[in-house]
C-alpha cells in the first residue's frame, strides 16, 4: 500500500499491510514558519518514514497594531478576524505548501491548528475563563473573531493541499472546567474551526491533557480522535466502546525519552492487541520531547511496520 491508502483503509476499518504510523515533535526553530519549517518537517518525514506529516504550527497568532497582549477584558473587542493568506498564517501556508510539494511518497500532509481557547490562553496569559467572568461579552466578541480566522485558515490549509488539520483541543478536561461550561462556550467554536476544513477527508482532533471529556469531544465532526491515552482515560480498547472510528495513540510519550527501544516496541504491540490493528493509527498521545533519542522513535515506526 501507499502511505495515503495505508491512512484511508484504517479510517476505513479495512486492514492495512500494516498499521499506520506517525509521530512529530516541536523543532523550536528560529524561524518557525515558511521555507525552514518545511526544510525541517520533510527531513523529519524522510528519516522516520512516517505515513502521514502532522506539521507542527508554532506561529505566533497576530495581534492587531499596537496590541501585544490582552491585558485586560476590553482589548477582546479588538480583535478582528484574520486574512488566512497573510501574516503568520501566511507564512505558514508557505511551508505547508513546500511540505505538500515534497511530501516523501506522497504521504498526507495534515497542519496543526490550535483550538480557540488555545490561542486565547497564550494571549492572555491563561486568564481566559478570568476575563470571562468579568466581561463575557467582550471576550465572546474575541473568541468570535479567533474562531473566525482558524476556521479560515484551515479551509485555507485545505486548499493549498492539506489532507486535513490535526485540531489540538485545549480545556476540554474536566480538571480544568465543568463540561457544562465547555459545552456552553467553547464546543461550537471548536465545532466551526474543524468544519472550516470540511473539504479535507483526514481531519484529526487531539483532546489535550488529562481528564479529558472524551465523550463530548468526539461530538465533533472529524475522522480520528487522538488523546494521551497512556497516561489518562479511556485506553485504547476501553474508547472502542465508545467511538466507531479511527484511534490514534498507543505510546507514552511522557515517558519515550526514558525508555528503551524494547520498551516502545512493547507499547506499540500493546497497542495492536488492543484494537486487533484495526481503525487505528499508532501515534503519541501528544508531541514527544524534541531530545527523545532517534534509536525509541526508529523502534516505534519499525515495530509498527513489522510487529
Amino acid at each position: 500500500m501507499t502511505k495515503t491508502e495505508r491512512i484511508q483503509a484504517a479510517l476505513a476499518n479495512e486492514p492495512p499491510d500494516c498499521v499506520p504510523v506517525s509521530l512529530w515533535y516541536h523543532f523550536n526553530l528560529a524561524d518557525p514558519a515558511g521555507r525552514s519549517l518545511a526544510e525541517a518537517e520533510l527531513e523529519f518525514a524522510r528519516k522516520y518514514d512516517v505515513d502521514f506529516i502532522k506539521v507542527m504550527h508554532d506561529v505566533a497568532y497576530d495581534l492587531p497594531p499596537g496590541l501585544h497582549f490582552l491585558e485586560k477584558p476590553e482589548d477582546w473587542r479588538r480583535l478582528e478576524p484574520l486574512d488566512p493568506e497573510s501574516g503568520g498564517f501566511g507564512r505558514q501556508l508557505e511551508a505547508l505548501s513546500l511540505i505538500v510539494a515534497d511530501a516523501p511518497e506522497g504521504a498526507p500532509v495534515i497542519d496543526t491548528v490550535f483550538n480557540t481557547l488555545a490561542q486565547t490562553e497564550r494571549l492572555c496569559g491563561n486568564k481566559t475563563l478570568e476575563h470571562l467572568a468579568a466581561d463575557a461579552d467582550s471576550v465572546k466578541a474575541g473568541l468570535e473573531a479567533i474562531t473566525a480566522s482558524l476556521a479560515a485558515f484551515a479551509e485555507a490549509a485545505v486548499n493549498v493541499g492539506c489532507a486535513g488539520v490535526f485540531l489540538a483541543q485545549q480545556g476540554a478536561s474536566f480538571s480544568v472546567m465543568s463540561e457544562r461550561q465547555y459545552r456552553e462556550t467553547f464546543l461550537g467554536h471548536d465545532r466551526r474551526v474543524l468544519e472550516g476544513a470540511r473539504q479535507g477527508w483526514f481531519n484529526m482532533l487531539h483532546v489535550h491533557g488529562i481528564n479529558i471529556m472524551f465523550d463530548l469531544a468526539l461530538e465533533l465532526p472529524m475522522h480520528v480522535v487522538n488523546w494521551s491515552d497512556r497516561t489518562t482515560p479511556p485506553t485504547l480498547a476501553e474508547a472502542r466502546g465508545h467511538f466507531a472510528g479511527c484511534l490514534c495513540g498507543g505510546v507514552n510519550e511522557t515517558i519515550i525519552h526514558d525508555l528503551k527501544p524494547a520498551e516502545v516496541r512493547q507499547q506499540v504491540a500493546d497497542a495492536i492487541e488492543q484494537t486487533e490493528g484495526r481503525c487505528l493509527i499508532l501515534g503519541p498521545g501528544c508531541a514527544v520531547p524534541t531530545d527523545t533519542p532517534e534509536k525509541n522513535l526508529k523502534a516505534m515506526v519499525e515495530t509498527a511496520r513489522n510487529p
